[in-house]
C-alpha cells in the first residue's frame, strides 16, 4: 500500500469466516461462480479495500473443511484452520498470526461484498474512536454486504470473559449487545447501497442462483461485479427480484 512515508501504522486484517457445514447449503464456499468457487470472489473482492493490508479466510480444524483448505492452499490465499465451535478464540489466534490490530469480519458467503464499504466501515471506526463498528444491529444495506471492524484487543478482552457457546460462535453479538460496556460506531450507508430489502448473500439454492446469475451478466467485463447495477437489475425484474425474498435466515 504505497510507500512506508506517511503509512498507517495499524495493520488490518480481513478474516473471512468460512465453513464447508452448512445445514440449508452444503459445502456452499466452494459452490462455482462463473468458474472459481465463492470464497474465491469474497477473497477477491475484499482484497480490492484500500483499507485492508491482508485478507485470510479463517476455516476451521473439521475433517469437513479440509477440502476447503486444500484449494485455499493450492489457489496461494491466505487461510487460517482453528477451532471448529470456539469461531471467537479462532479469530483471536487469527489475528495474533497475522499480526493484526484490527480486525475486519467477512463472511465467506457473501460474494458481493463491497470493497468501498469496507473502507467506510474502517474510516468510521478510525475517526470515531470506536471498540467495535458494524451494521448488524441496525441494518440499512443489503443482507450480504455486511462487514464488522473490531480491535483485536477487544476480541482478545472478551476472549478472556466465561462467554456462553453462542457468543463464542457469533463473535461479535457480545459486543453490539453490550452498548454500555463498549464503545460501538453504527455504520449508515447512503445512495443506491441503502437497500435493507434485498438479499445478496447466500444461505439458500435461490441465493446462490441469483448470485450466479448477477455474475453471468455483470462478470464478464473487467472480473468485478458492480452492486449497483445489480440493484438496479434487480429493480427492473421482478421475476429475479422475488427470487430468493423467501430465504429470510
Amino acid at each position: 500500500h504505497g510507500s512506508s512515508e506517511g503509512q498507517d501504522p495499524v495493520k488490518t486484517v480481513a478474516l473471512i469466516q468460512a465453513r464447508m457445514t452448512s445445514i440449508r447449503l452444503p459445502d456452499k464456499v466452494l459452490a462455482d461462480i462463473v468458474g472459481a468457487p465463492m470464497v474465491r470472489h469474497v477473497a477477491d473482492r475484499t482484497a480490492r479495500s484500500s483499507a485492508v493490508d491482508e485478507v485470510v479466510i479463517a476455516t476451521s480444524v473439521a475433517p469437513g473443511d479440509r477440502p476447503l483448505v486444500d484449494y485455499l492452499q493450492s489457489a496461494g490465499l491466505g487461510v487460517f484452520v482453528g477451532n471448529e465451535d470456539d469461531v471467537l478464540s479462532r479469530f483471536v489466534h487469527a489475528a495474533k498470526e497475522t499480526e493484526a490490530d484490527l480486525v475486519v469480519r467477512i463472511s465467506g458467503d457473501c460474494p458481493l461484498v463491497v470493497p468501498e464499504v469496507i473502507d467506510e466501515m474502517v474510516d468510521l471506526h478510525k475517526r470515531s474512536g470506536a471498540e467495535y463498528t458494524g451494521c448488524l444491529a441496525r441494518r440499512n444495506l443489503p443482507r450480504g454486504l455486511d462487514a464488522e471492524v473490531v480491535w483485536t484487543e477487544v476480541l482478545e478482552n472478551i476472549d478472556g470473559l466465561d462467554l456462553d457457546p453462542y457468543h463464542r460462535e457469533h463473535v461479535t453479538p457480545f459486543i453490539y449487545q453490550n452498548p454500555d460496556q463498549f464503545k460501538i460506531a453504527h455504520f449508515e450507508v447512503t445512495g443506491a447501497l441503502r437497500r435493507p430489502d434485498l438479499r445478496l448473500c447466500v444461505d439458500t439454492a435461490e441465493d446462490l442462483e441469483l448470485v450466479r446469475e448477477a455474475y453471468r451478466r455483470f462478470y464478464a467485463r473487467d472480473r468485478y461485479v458492480d452492486v449497483p447495477a445489480v440493484i438496479e437489475w434487480l429493480d427492473s425484474d421482478a421475476r429475479w427480484y422475488g427470487h430468493n425474498q423467501d430465504s429470510e435466515r
